[in-house]
């Protein structure tokens, strides 16, 4: 499982939960996955639009794809799993949460 190559479906914004929520798949298996919208505005310095926050977050998650699609790989791989068995990436969860990544 270590050369466990991932993509990941197009992501839905839920707005009683503030997250984005998308799914991890790879040959064996599928794995729900979510990020909560301040993850996207703190580590991937994703600005908000107030008048369209779920098109904006969604624009986030598509503009950081790739840095989040490694994120939850390196979860999945340290079975790092929420109880339910999903994947939760959070701001502690960048590589250094110090560090923003630029959208666009």
């Amino acid at each position: 499982m270590r050369n466990l190559t991932l993509q990941l479906t197009d992501p839905h914004y839920n707005y009683s939960d503030q997250m984005i929520f998308y799914e991890a798949f790879s040959d064996a298996r599928t794995f729900p996955c979510g990020i909560h919208l301040y993850t996207l505005r703190d580590s991937f310095s994703v600005a908000l639009n107030p008048n369209d926050v779920a098109g904006s977050a969604i624009d986030g998650f598509r503009a950081n794809h790739d840095a989040i699609r490694d994120l939850t790989r390196k979860k999945i791989l340290s079975c790092d799993f929420e109880p339910d068995g999903s994947i939760l990436i959070e701001s502690s969860d960048a590589p250094n949460p110090g560090i923003r990544y630029r959208v666009g």
